[in-house]
């Protein structure tokens, strides 16, 4: 096994992003996937182990009318506004040689207020960050940390769903950051983390 794949969606009163499960999986690769078939309206937090600071900020919400990829998804909705909420998910995975994947797809919403962010975590056991997607409604950054360093800003499209992947190098201390199939940079994520995934964390971005 080779890979953690989530399936999300984020999307959010305040700003819009929607991730479901990423085709370009290897076969055979897939360590686990988060479908997030838990009740409509429901908090994420308090089900399926995921746990944190969100509320109804962070809710399960059936996949939007119209959206015919994947049929059937439920998704989780991320409401912008006032102070930082979370929802994490815990576990152990090291990979194969060193090696963790993990993806998600994400649209945008061009409708989304300036300003309105998200950030999804990828840490170690204790909590040491492995890699760290930001993003708007239709731009992000790969970052170690949140913040710096980072790779430059790109751009990704509201028509349809772009595939965000990272490539966890525990051997090399490298995290590798794809936007549709094209990498857009490769930061050094230091020897502080372990060697393993052990927390996907979603969170909503004071957007004050």
């Amino acid at each position: 096994m080779k890979g953690f794949r989530i399936s999300v969606c984020l999307l959010a009163i305040a700003f819009s992003v929607i991730a479901l499960p990423c085709v370009a999986v290897p076969p055979g690769s897939v360590f686990s996937i988060e479908r997030f078939n838990y009740p409509v309206d429901s908090n994420l937090n308090g089900n399926g182990g995921w746990s944190g600071t969100a509320g109804t900020e962070i809710k399960i919400v059936p996949q939007p009318a119209g959206d015919a990829y994947p049929p059937g998804q439920y998704c989780v909705s991320i409401a912008g506004g006032a102070g930082s909420r979370d929802a994490a998910v815990s576990m152990s995975y090291s990979g194969t040689g060193g090696i963790i994947w993990v993806h998600f797809l994400i649209r945008g919403n061009p409708s989304t207020p300036a300003g309105a962010t998200w950030r999804v975590w990828l840490d170690d056991t204790s909590g040491n960050n492995l890699a760290c997607w930001v993003g708007t409604s239709s731009t992000c950054t790969g970052t170690i940390g949140g913040s710096t360093p980072a790779t430059a800003e790109s751009s990704f499209y509201h028509w349809g769903f772009n595939d965000f992947c990272c490539k966890i190098d525990t051997n090399a201390n490298t995290s590798e950051f794809f936007l549709n199939y094209f990498s857009i940079g490769t930061l050094n994520h230091g020897s502080a983390p372990g060697n393993s995934l052990g927390r996907v964390r979603l969170e909503r971005v004071d957007n004050a």
